[in-house]
């Protein structure tokens, strides 16, 4: 027996909204013609939507200020909602900052100065999710070994993994 897929390209169904995939099979045999037919209905997830994500400040001093990613007024059906940061280079490769998680705003050191391109995401419970591109100026500076294990320890004492990575970030 020989097999088919139907497959759809991404980006050519519309959230939100329903699709009916019909199939046909006729089948011309001595006793007559059979037909079978057998149709899938399909619901396209939405993303998040009418939501607000703001950073604040909008500049600062490496791995010495802590920003605030605030996401308020999402809005979707399949929750639970989760958020998260992460960092947009030039060549479009992407650093979580923070991980997806249910906390509505999250905070962060940043271990690289510049204009930096910070992506703020909303997720919902399919995975379907949203984008705001932030941008912040993080200024150079000095960030010795007392700051660093200051950082360790309060980052450990919390279970913090996100904050020990943007320390080991800060020394690579």
């Amino acid at each position: 027996a020989a097999a088919a897929h139907l497959v759809v390209a991404p980006e050519q169904l519309t959230g939100g909204q329903n699709y009916i995939f019909c199939l046909e099979v006729t089948e011309q045999t001595a006793a007559g013609t059979n037909v079978a037919v057998s149709r899938q209905k399909l619901f396209v997830n939405d993303a998040p939507s009418g939501g607000e994500t703001t950073i604040t400040p909008t500049q600062g001093l490496k791995m010495q200020t802590v920003y605030s990613v605030r996401f308020e007024g999402w809005l979707d059906n399949n929750r639970p909602l989760a958020y998260a940061v992460s960092t947009v280079n030039a060549d479009s490769t992407e650093a979580f900052l923070m991980t997806p998680q249910s906390a509505n705003t999250l905070k962060f050191k940043l271990p690289d100065p510049g204009t930096l391109t910070i992506a703020g995401d909303v997720y919902d419970v399919y995975g379907s999710s949203a984008r705001k591109i932030l941008e912040v100026v993080n200024d150079d500076a000095v960030y010795g070994d007392d700051a660093a294990k200051d950082d360790i320890t309060a980052a450990m004492g919390t279970g913090d993994f996100a904050a020990l990575s943007q320390v080991a970030s800060a020394f690579a």
